[in-house]
């Protein structure tokens, strides 16, 4: 879950990093919400929970997830109507390889344009799987706005010898995999 850190340097301010370990994933995703829900049934999620899940996001007027738009090292969320053409980011860092996939963290800002909203840092894992993006992550509540990856951490690092994104304790969610399609027009 998000939460606010109050004023300070937005880590995206910069310029957007075009990474070769991103190349695939780059371009408009749509997620597909008929794919999604048939992959967390077969991880077993029961319809119940699933039902319960959408209608708490539904109530709150939102898609079960909002499309991205991966450019370099940041994957923009375009809010549109239902925040006023808001756009939130995941900025994309300490990415490595990892099986077929990219595995790593991103600093994901619900509204890009403003560095005292809400901010989370989950660990992400992207793949595509037949065409799709399989977009992954995993989160926690307890951001600290003054930890140093913020500004101290380079886009690649690490590997997947060394990645502690399946060990981390229970405070950290779950992995949630949601499947997008690529936008027909790219």
């Amino acid at each position: 879950m998000p939460f606010a850190v109050g004023c300070g340097k937005r880590p995206s301010q910069g310029q957007v990093a075009n990474v070769p370990i991103l190349v695939p994933y780059q371009g408009n995703w749509h997620v597909d919400e008929k794919k999604t829900i048939a992959l967390w049934l077969s991880q077993g999620e029961s319809q119940a929970e699933i039902n319960d899940h959408l209608a708490m996001i539904r109530k709150q007027g939102l898609p079960l997830h909002l499309d991205l738009h991966i450019q370099g090292n940041v994957a923009v969320e375009p809010w549109g109507a239902i925040r006023h053409g808001v756009e939130g980011e995941y900025l994309f860092f300490a990415l490595h390889a990892e099986g077929p996939g990219v595995c790593g963290k991103a600093w994901h800002h619900e509204n890009r344009a403003d560095p005292g909203n809400h901010i989370s840092k989950p660990y992400i894992r992207l793949q595509i799987k037949d065409g799709d993006l399989w977009f992954s992550d995993r989160d926690k509540e307890d951001v600290d706005p003054t930890d140093p990856e913020l500004i101290n951490t380079p886009i690649t690092a690490g590997s997947a010898a060394t990645c502690i994104a399946d060990k981390l304790p229970q405070e950290w969610t779950p992995w949630l995999t949601y499947i997008f399609t690529a936008d027909p027009k790219q």
